[in-house]
């Protein structure tokens, strides 16, 4: 019977720890858009990205479309995420084609924004734009003024 109640005792631990370690281990990233041209309408395309290699590629890990005409300057957030390094990169997709577009010397037509501190003479690395989510939520600020 002792041994019964100890093993009962010792898998109820377990359970609850491996619970506990899972629940400790997510996080959320709420982004704020910040100088939107509300007055072009369009969508914006928000992607957020979990590793270097996938980065400015459409393997995204999480993605979200914001129709600005229903954009209400409220934070949009990225839930239930594993603590680790992270990138939020956006475009204003004004012409609806679902896509950004570049001029022919390959400048972006469309306003951008990412996360960290990008360069603001070539495009963004994942070096310069990650950032790091160690605790249940960080904030990032996504500002498309140029």
């Amino acid at each position: 019977m002792k041994l019964l109640l100890i093993l009962l005792l010792s898998f109820t631990l377990q359970v609850s720890n491996e619970t506990q370690i899972h629940f400790e281990e997510k996080g959320i990233i709420n982004v704020k858009l910040d100088g939107v041209q509300t007055e072009k309408g369009g969508k914006i395309y928000i992607a957020l990205f979990n590793q270097k290699a996938d980065y400015m590629t459409e393997n995204r890990f999480k993605g979200l479309i914001v129709d600005v005409d229903e954009y209400d300057k409220t934070d949009v957030s990225f839930t239930d995420l594993p603590k680790g390094e992270y990138a939020v990169t956006a475009f204003h997709d004004t012409n609806g084609n679902g896509k950004m577009d570049f001029d022919p010397n390959g400048m972006p037509k469309e306003d951008w924004a990412s996360s960290g501190m990008p360069n603001s003479y070539g495009p963004p690395t994942w070096e310069s734009t990650k950032i790091q989510l160690n605790n249940e939520s960080v904030n990032v600020k996504l500002n498309f003024n140029r």
